[in-house]
């Protein structure tokens, strides 16, 4: 089967974008893969977005479609999806900028019809990193503690992702998806979780495919470039609390309950390591993280329900997803010795005391604790 020829929509959500939307619609119109559409979806935007919009040049075709409020990421490309035509659908981020072969380029591992999303190499732009070549995103991956990562995340390109192959999940800053895999994931007329609104929606959808039994690609040869105008030391208090609550979310909608079980050991060390040494940092991160999960759970708990049925595989099918990093093993590893000792020192001395000793030492020496009114933000997780 060849698909060269199949059409091709390109969703693009917009807020106060004013900046990035000539450097991202140029290399768009140069796209050597001429069956294409391209719907701008802006999200309430009150930069000169709007204009610049209209404006464009009539040869790329843009049809714009325009909100009065900010629906968010997922919400964009929904109402994009909805409006598009094509029998596949490429979700790219507005400081995205494609080389002109990246369409063509993954339109052909989609000749193998198991496969429902693909994505290329995207690296940082230069300027950012002294001139190097510094990679974003060549998908992601799943590691035993239920971390979602972007593989190559920040590393130089030295070749070590140069090799075509199967990986859990794409990013949407430009990621192609087939159309017949988004209706089979739709959920209550969404094909993205709009309660996401930004920040792993792309994660998610992932997920729910993998469950589904389908495949997603890495094509290294199609190449793009992404500012990621917010992350680590650039995200803001709200985002980093969205993004907790929503990895939270993945969790409870996708997860089977038997691999979670297998890897408690990893995820409780983790989920331990993370709470006092991390949380501990920012109260207030902590307590507006915790209010968000507790309103936002009994729909995702609805949800599940929903996903459920779409499941095709089963537990352990799944786990060739999964990747143990040898730092999750060993803060496991460490974790089982604590409490073991805990154990053992309380049955010759009592758990009273033991729990007292326990809590004076974190307190006076746990770095996270004495430096608790710094703010400190991290990477989201």
């Amino acid at each position: 089967m060849d698909i060269r020829n199949d059409p091709v929509s390109i969703i693009i959500p917009c807020w106060n974008g004013e900046k990035f939307i000539k450097k991202c619609l140029d290399p768009v119109r140069a796209q050597g893969y001429r069956d294409i559409e391209v719907i701008v979806v802006d999200n309430g935007s009150i930069d000169g977005s709007k204009k610049l919009l209209r404006e464009y040049p009539s040869s790329l075709a843009l049809r714009i479609i325009e909100s009065t409020a900010n629906h968010g990421f997922a919400g964009a490309l929904n109402q994009g999806i909805e409006a598009s035509k094509g029998e596949f659908v490429l979700a790219l981020n507005l400081d995205v900028e494609l080389l002109p072969d990246y369409i063509e380029k993954l339109a052909t591992v989609f000749n193998d019809p198991s496969v429902g999303s693909a994505t290329g190499k995207l690296y940082r732009y230069p300027e950012q990193f002294g001139g190097r070549k510094v990679l974003d995103t060549t998908g992601h991956v799943m590691l035993a503690s239920r971390t979602i990562l972007n593989r190559g995340d920040e590393e130089e390109d030295l070749g070590q992702y140069d090799e075509k192959r199967e990986i859990f999940g794409v990013c949407a800053a430009a990621a192609m998806y087939r159309r017949a895999m988004l209706e089979d994931l739709k959920i209550r007329g969404e094909y993205f979780d709009k309660d996401f609104f930004a920040s792993y929606e792309d994660v998610d959808l992932a997920w729910r495919a993998a469950n589904a039994g389908w495949k997603s690609r890495f094509v290294p040869e199609a190449v793009g470039y992404h500012v990621r105008r917010a992350f680590g030391w650039n995200a803001t208090e709200e985002m980093l609390s969205n993004s907790k609550r929503n990895k939270f979310l993945c969790i409870l909608k996708n997860e089977y309950f038997l691999n979670y079980l297998i890897d408690l050991p990893v995820t409780f060390a983790y989920s331990l390591d993370h709470l006092l040494y991390k949380h501990f940092r920012n109260y207030r991160l902590f307590f507006m993280t915790a209010a968000k999960k507790i309103r936002a759970f009994p729909r995702a708990l609805m949800k599940r329900f929903a996903v459920r049925r779409t499941r095709k595989i089963s537990p352990l099918a799944f786990r060739k997803n999964l990747h143990y990093c040898p730092k999750d093993l060993k803060k496991a590893r460490d974790t089982f010795l604590v409490l073991f000792s805990l154990v053992v020192l309380s049955y010759f001395i009592g758990a009273g005391k033991v729990f007292g000793m326990a809590f004076i030492i974190f307190f006076l020496v746990n770095p996270a604790v004495f430096h608790v009114k710094r703010r400190f933000f991290t990477k989201a997780d």
